[in-house]
């Protein structure tokens, strides 16, 4: 009677009401427990562990691809090295010197130096530049003391019909045993086309 009253013939929804009237009735036949009350209760855990062995096919390829791994490990591993090694040896011979050169234009305001940016392409063979020893890929650094950092080359150069002259500071890689750093007074005096 109490169930039949908490479910309305014909509907398919239970009231409030009537959930908490099943609730009542249901809950004495409904055992519930936590975990935390019914651990002490428990049989401990028992692990136990099956060694199945391998048939001989499962061994070899199991050896086969473990040996196969090993192999491209060790592989990467000295490739590594090897790429470490490299790189030591690049940096104990290399060594970036610093130039410092005074340039004065030839007759044809010239100083017979081809320049990407702020490096030295290629410098005239007949100018004195070469004689002096400034080579391709030298980095200006300085133009009459200021810093080419934010600025170009020729943007720093005084005009071409200036006679004063034009100390450069050059920054070179050189390999151990490669040409020392040089002072000097360069005239240029060949032009190179597409040069200042």
């Amino acid at each position: 009677g109490d169930v039949a009253s908490a479910v309305p013939r014909g509907r398919g929804t239970v009231s409030r009401s009537g959930a908490a009237i099943i609730k009542s009735l249901a809950s004495p036949f409904v055992l519930r427990r936590l975990k935390s009350q019914v651990m002490a209760s428990l049989p401990k855990k028992t692990e136990e562990v099956l060694t199945v062995p391998m048939q001989e096919e499962q061994k070899r390829l199991y050896m086969r691809i473990l040996t196969d791994l090993r192999q491209q490990q060790e592989r990467r591993e000295a490739a590594y090295a090897e790429q470490e090694k490299a790189k030591n040896r690049a940096l104990q011979s290399e060594t970036t010197i610093e130039l410092t050169v005074t340039v004065r234009r030839g007759g044809n305001g010239a100083l017979g130096l081809r320049m990407d940016d702020n490096r030295v392409v290629s410098v005239s063979p007949e100018s004195n530049a070469a004689e002096v020893g400034i080579l391709a890929g030298d980095l200006v650094w300085e133009v009459n003391g200021k810093s080419t950092q934010g600025s170009s080359f020729s943007s720093l150069l005084p005009g071409p019909d200036s006679p004063a002259p034009i100390k450069l500071k050059l920054r070179r890689t050189r390999v151990e045993g490669g040409a020392e750093a040089v002072e000097g007074s360069v005239m240029a005096v060949a032009a190179v086309a597409g040069s200042v």
